[in-house]
């Protein structure tokens, strides 16, 4: 199945039109078996590398964790290199931005990014943080700039959450 992958022009055809291609994939690098689990980073990472590609493979269950979880493999570092890789290309793709926030990824990018003793990784982890760091920033000027200006009048309300209080004393 990796050598499938590393022809740029089947990434679409296999990420899309291949049933449960992915999956398999997924499953593969959660394997027990070391060679299985660092050839399903190859082909994550290859897949990764074609952006039309990169916002599906960030809604696949459970992808972005078992990256990172191949990123820990302590004893082979060609699987660390790869998962982190294909990491910091899906960081890429601005949708996969809350995928990244809210399965703990951040955090196991923080905790590469802070192991001095691979600098590669070290290297990888820290571009993939500043990726996501620029997404959130342009997502912040975009909303920013939607706003009104001083004394216009805004045909949706804004957002608010006004305090509520519980059994106070009055």
């Amino acid at each position: 199945m990796a050598n499938l992958t590393r022809s740029p022009e089947n990434a679409l055809q296999l990420v899309y039109h291949v049933k449960n291609f992915v999956t398999v994939l997924v499953q593969a690098a959660c394997s027990t078996t070391a060679l299985r689990r660092k050839y399903a980073c190859f082909a994550l990472q290859n897949l990764s590398c074609e952006s039309g590609c990169r916002q599906e493979l960030g809604y696949e269950p459970k992808l972005l964790q078992v990256l990172l979880m191949c990123s820990r493999s302590a004893d082979h570092r060609e699987e660390q290199e790869s998962a982190l890789t294909a990491l910091d290309n899906l960081s890429k793709e601005p949708s996969n931005l809350i995928n990244f926030t809210n399965n703990g990824i951040i955090a196991g990018l923080l905790a590469h990014a802070k192991d001095h003793s691979k600098p590669q990784l070290v290297y990888l982890a820290c571009d993939t943080l500043a990726t996501l760091a620029h997404w959130i920033k342009e997502s912040t000027v975009q909303g920013l700039a939607q706003l009104p200006k001083d004394g216009e009048k805004t045909q949706r309300p804004l957002p608010t959450r006004e305090q509520v209080l519980y059994q106070t004393y009055k």
